[in-house]
Order: C-alpha cells, then structure tokens, then sequence
C-alpha cells in the first residue's frame, strides 16, 4: 500500500501536460513476449514482477500451445515506428532481482 502512496504523491506533483507527453511516448514503446502456464502457476512472484514492468495491451491463451502471447508498452521496449511490427522480447532477471526485457533476434 505504501507504493501506491507514492505513486499517487508523484503524480499529483507533475502537471497533466507531462503525464500526457509520458503517455504518448509510451505508446511507442510496443512488444510482445510469452509465458508459458506452467511458468505463470508456479512463478507468480516472477509473473507479477514482469507485468509491474509493463501495461498489457492485450494478452491471449493459447490452449494448443500451452502459452500466454503478450501484447504491452513498456518503457523497456524500444519505439516503434508506425506500420513495424512490435518486437518480441524475453524477460531476464538481474542479479539485484529485478527484470529487464531483452528483444530478440529476427528469425529468418
């Protein structure tokens, strides 16, 4: 409850105008990763960890394949630009437990 708190506290301190800007850029940053069912039922301190790093625009289960398929904005993700498709990323936690999203390489 005390990040919330602070959370709130910031953002009554910056002015609409910023939190406008903030948003529209973070509208560019788009990606898409997954996770797998067992992964989300077993790691869910992992799972809230990953989705406290990034808004979910939409997120499907797959049910052939056992996988949850993300949709998000994160300021971890680079900009995209208009008509790019959104970058897939994996997810790595560092040593300081926390998690950055790595994109991954194009496969031809």
């Amino acid at each position: 409850m005390g990040n919330v708190a602070a959370i709130q506290d910031e953002t009554q301190e910056v002015p609409a105008e910023i939190h406008k800007l903030r948003w529209a850029n973070l509208r560019k940053r788009k990606g898409r990763f997954n996770l797998y069912d067992q992964m989300v039922g077993d790691f869910i301190p992992m799972v809230m960890a990953i989705m406290g790093e990034c808004f979910v625009t939409r997120c499907e289960h797959r049910w052939d394949a056992d996988v949850f398929e993300y949709c998000a904005l994160s300021w971890q993700f680079r900009e995209v630009h208009e008509g790019e498709m959104a970058p897939e990323y994996v997810w790595e936690k560092n040593a300081d437990g926390t998690w950055d999203a790595r994109e991954t390489e194009v496969k031809s």
